[in-house]
């Protein structure tokens, strides 16, 4: 399977308002939840030592590195027929 491929997803798709059907695309759309969930994560430093004192971690960084890994899987399962049959438009050949 081609990188390319994983460009035929969609992640997050607007109802048809009489043009073209809208959506965002699944490589995007996970990249962008990580993108603001690390926003969010550093915003508020208490945030990060009480995640950082309940998992024993002394490096912040390394508590972000995990966070924005599992912000970007957190849709995987989005890339199964299953779920993109929702959206028969989208849907890749």
């Amino acid at each position: 399977m081609s990188s390319r491929s994983n460009f035929r997803y969609w992640g997050k798709a607007k109802p048809q308002d009489g043009g073209a059907a809208q959506f965002h695309l699944l490589p995007y759309h996970c990249l962008d939840v990580a993108a603001v969930g690390l926003q969010y994560l550093r915003r508020p430093p208490v945030l990060r030592r009480v995640l950082c004192q309940q998992l024993h971690w002394k490096d912040e960084a390394v508590l972000e590195g995990w966070v924005a890994f599992w912000l970007t899987m957190h849709d995987l399962g989005k890339f199964s027929e299953a779920f993109q049959s929702q959206c028969p438009v989208h849907l890749p050949s």
